[in-house]
């Protein structure tokens, strides 16, 4: 999964914090490595959303 960090929060050391009132998105693109889901595990949590009618989950998937 690729996405981006929030900076609504950003520690600066020594025990200082800054806080945002909103979402800060960071300049950088991040991938976060799942050890369960491949390509093809991602495919089936997908599918078992769609089977059901009201799902507690809902994802939301597009690509660049």
């Amino acid at each position: 999964m690729t996405g981006a960090l929030n900076h609504r929060s950003v520690r600066l050391g020594d025990g200082m914090f800054t806080m945002n009132a909103a979402d800060v998105r960071s300049d950088d693109d991040v991938v976060f490595y799942s050890l369960r889901y491949g390509p093809d595990e991602w495919d089936d949590l997908v599918a078992g959303f769609k089977r059901d009618a009201n799902p507690a989950l809902v994802f939301t998937l597009t690509e660049g």
